[in-house]
């Protein structure tokens, strides 16, 4: 059988980590990156043995995106030769070989935030009653889709829908655990008694400026202080999102507290799979603090209007 498992994000990958089996010799497995998330992987990713070919597209034309829009919908197929896994979003020419050569269409799970009807003040357009932006996506109106893969509960009913959970990865774990280990740094020596720091790129994303971002930050120290003031012997670290490029401004919270820094591309998922737990999870808007790995959940909020 032929794979073709289309990825945007860590969690995109993450979840196709999880969910085939690379073990069979049989299959062929055909990797597609879009964006630019996963660049920093590229040569790690380049190695692993368990990719028959990978594929990265950095940019997709506007145009790209609406010629392929209206013929994502047509109701046939040439064969049936390729089952897909792949991300909701618009994609460009290179995949549409295999989006009319398919046999089954598996939606992958998005960040949560692509769910919630508004988003850090913005609405999102998956909820849209028109009929251009609401269809952008590969989602529940195409006819093309399969089945659409949640690990978490949403406010949604379909029978296209399957519910997973990241328990048991299809690889042996053995050959599993290898993957991890050769994509991502990182010292699973943590202790329970400690503090994450769960950053996001709201700057880089254009949600907030600058000087809203150093407000942010200026919150964040006041939490820790009262979280450490009877607490001293407690681990702090922090978890910069993937996206995030300036990591210099974090660098004030080592002249109070002994910061240990996590790998940025290391996903979040990966802690409660590990179980991984830490005392307190500290955020401004990520969703990620909803994990069971965190006990306490405190969530930064700064009024950006003042």
């Amino acid at each position: 059988m032929n794979y073709v498992l289309r990825v945007r994000t860590f969690y995109h990958l993450y979840q196709i980590l999880f969910l085939i089996d690379f073990e069979k010799e049989a299959n062929k497995y055909i990797l597609i990156v879009e964006g630019n998330d996963l660049l920093p992987l590229r040569s790690k990713l380049n190695k692993l043995s368990i990719f028959d070919q990978v594929f990265y597209i950095n940019k997709t034309s506007n145009f790209n995106k609406l010629f392929t829009f209206f013929i994502c919908f047509l109701p046939f197929n040439f064969s049936r030769k390729f089952v897909i896994y792949t991300c909701h979003h618009s994609f460009g020419f290179h995949f549409i070989k295999y989006l009319f050569n398919k046999k089954n269409l598996y939606i992958l799970e998005d960040g949560f935030s692509s769910y919630q009807k508004e988003h850090i003040g913005k609405y999102n357009k998956i909820f849209t009653s028109n009929f251009f932006t609401r269809h952008y996506y590969l989602g529940f109106f195409n006819s093309r889709v399969d089945y659409l893969l949640y690990n978490r509960e949403f406010n949604f009913s379909s029978k296209k829908i399957i519910n997973f959970e990241f328990s048991n990865p299809k690889s042996n774990s053995v050959l599993f655990d290898k993957i991890i280990n050769d994509l991502f740094d990182f010292d699973f020596n943590i202790h329970a008694k400690s503090i994450i720091i769960i950053s996001q790129p709201l700057f880089e994303d254009g949600y907030i400026t600058r000087a809203e971002e150093v407000r942010l930050l200026i919150k964040l120290k006041e939490t820790l202080f009262k979280l450490t003031t009877n607490n001293k012997n407690i681990d702090i670290y922090l978890k910069p999102h993937p996206r995030e490029k300036d990591f210099k401004k974090y660098k004030f919270l080592k002249q109070f507290f002994d910061v240990k820094f996590i790998n940025h591309l290391f996903p979040f998922e990966l802690f409660e799979f590990y179980n991984i737990s830490f005392d307190y999870g500290i955020t401004f808007f990520s969703t990620a603090v909803d994990s069971k790995s965190i006990n306490n959940k405190i969530k930064i909020d700064v009024n950006f209007k003042k």
